[in-house]
């Protein structure tokens, strides 16, 4: 199954750039890119396993506690690795090498797992199948090695923002990710596409529609410190 989300922003997104516009000393070209840029961070940063949602999403913070903006990918990638444990334990139980119960062999144990899960790859449950060290060590490595397939989705995007990412990112690759620009006398538009097979591709519009937010209210707060910034040198507040 594919899912794919075009990430161009939205009426609340718009106007805020609009009005970021108007009040930059920068060009339009630069407030554009600097606010897509900022969405592109916060699609890495809400989309799994980093997060899911805006209220999880895996962003550094500076020594004051406060948040800086960058994407904290090697949280994202713990995230991960927390709830991949917590199924391998719900999904299996150890028993000895010699145990008639346990799988043929680890490559058995592997297929009994991808099927045991549901649809948001999470193991429904408690079934503790039987299991060697073994083969619950090589069930573990290889989930593990299939984190990062959805935020690739975003790599071309990161790549002409100069977002860099991860290896257990960039080794997807960018097949299932596009970045459009156009530059014409009606404007200058950016697109970025994410076309991921991840089960979890179902929740990709809002995680897009969360990004969006998240980079509209910034914009509102940065205009609000602009206004009050200039009623304060107009003598209108103190």
């Amino acid at each position: 199954m594919k899912n794919e989300v075009e990430v161009i922003g939205g009426d609340g997104f718009y106007r805020s750039l609009d009005m970021m516009v108007t009040t930059s000393k920068r060009t339009a070209i630069e407030v554009i890119n600097e606010n897509f840029k900022g969405t592109i961070r916060n699609l890495l940063a809400i989309s799994p396993p980093m997060g899911g949602a805006a209220n999880s999403a895996s962003f550094k913070f500076n020594a004051k506690g406060q948040k800086t903006g960058a994407v904290d990918f090697a949280a994202g990638l713990a995230k991960g690795r927390t709830c991949i444990l917590a199924d391998i334990k719900k999904a299996f139980h150890q028993v000895a090498a010699t145990d008639h119960r346990a799988f043929a062999d680890k490559d058995e144990a592997l297929s009994w797992y991808l099927k045991a899960r549901n649809s948001r790859k999470r193991i429904p449950g408690r079934p503790q199948r039987a299991a060697t060290n073994k083969e619950v060590d090589f069930v573990l490595r290889e989930i593990q090695k299939r984190q990062g397939s959805f935020p690739a989705g975003w790599s071309k995007a990161a790549t002409y923002f100069g977002i860099s990412l991860p290896k257990w990112i960039s080794r997807w690759g960018g097949v299932r990710s596009r970045m459009d620009v156009e530059v014409s006398q009606w404007g200058y538009y950016l697109t970025a596409t994410n076309s991921t097979s991840h089960r979890e591709g179902v929740k990709i519009q809002s995680i897009a529609d969360a990004a969006i937010g998240m980079q509209a209210n910034n914009m509102a707060r940065q205009i609000e410190h602009y206004a009050k910034e200039k009623a304060k040198s107009a003598g209108f507040i103190t």
